[in-house]
């Protein structure tokens, strides 16, 4: 169908598999006890035996297997002969998998002192942290995640250089990243924001982000401009001129969430470079009303 995008079954398949072996690692089950409860998922209550055929395993292990799932409460037993064993549902077995990461994280939070201290460097020569470094980010989430932060630690200028493409997924994509930035840098009402909108092909959706900048009590300035220079990036932020985020991704094909990739450095030649190539689009720009 024009315009769908499927996931191929083998993509899927491998997606649920890594997903299932974050659960069944977190409530401490070997994979063929997984596939054991799996397979009582599947068809119902079994004889030890037949599921010892199934998986093609000695029956003495698969009792081992069956002894300590019902220890985690995830498999449960019949009285009688001959004795038939049937899993607990998957909702149960999924609340149990979250109690487990919950105390997991209770007790990391309750250590974390003593692991810090553990981790400290020790060394009276260690490295200056002010060095320069760089570092590729990826995904959505992670990328947003690094902007808050260094809008967080903004102090007096924010400079922030956005591409609303064409193409629906892409120009949705950016515009949501447009707004929530807005939301987020409106907790800095001191520092000074600029934003170019480098626009493929039109303005018409940047009205709307300007009237809800206005409820801010923001020192903001937008200017939009329809440079298409591609050797230089679509889309990068400045704080402070210390550190700038650029994104790697192709400004012309859709990429998805978990695919698009940023660098970050503190470099100060190119941090300078990405200064001077802001400053003088903005000179070039004109203002958005």
């Amino acid at each position: 169908m024009k315009g769908c995008f499927l996931i191929p079954a083998s993509e899927k398949r491998k997606k649920i598999d890594d997903v299932e072996r974050r659960v069944f690692t977190s409530l401490g089950l070997l994979e063929q006890e997984w596939n054991l409860y799996r397979i009582l998922c599947k068809t119902g209550a079994q004889k030890a035996t037949d599921l010892s055929r199934q998986l093609k395993v000695n029956r003495v292990l698969v009792y081992a297997h069956l002894k300590k799932l019902q220890k985690k409460g995830l498999v449960e037993a019949t009285i009688g002969v001959p004795q038939m064993f049937l899993a607990v549902s998957p909702q149960k077995m999924m609340n149990l998998c979250i109690e487990n990461l919950k105390d997991e994280l209770r007790d990391i939070v309750k250590d974390r002192t003593t692991i810090i201290s553990d981790l400290q460097f020790s060394n009276k020569t260690r490295f200056d942290t002010s060095e320069e470094k760089v570092a590729v980010i990826q995904g959505l989430g992670r990328i947003f995640s690094r902007v808050k932060r260094m809008v967080d630690e903004c102090k007096s200028e924010f400079l922030w250089m956005v591409t609303i493409e064409s193409g629906r997924r892409n120009k949705s994509l950016q515009m949501d990243s447009l707004e929530r930035f807005i939301e987020t840098i409106s907790k800095k009402p001191n520092v000074s924001i600029k934003v170019i909108a480098n626009l493929y092909p039109n303005a018409s959706d940047i009205a709307r982000i300007m009237e809800k900048a206005k409820n801010y009590d923001l020192k903001l300035e937008m200017r939009q401009t329809t440079f298409q220079n591609t050797l230089l990036p679509a889309r990068f932020v400045v704080r402070d001129r210390e550190e700038v985020l650029m994104s790697l991704s192709s400004r012309h094909k859709y990429v998805k969430k978990e695919e698009e990739k940023g660098l970050w450095t503190n470099n100060q030649a190119l941090v300078e470079t990405l200064i001077i190539f802001f400053d003088k689009i903005w000179n070039t720009s004109s203002q958005l009303a």
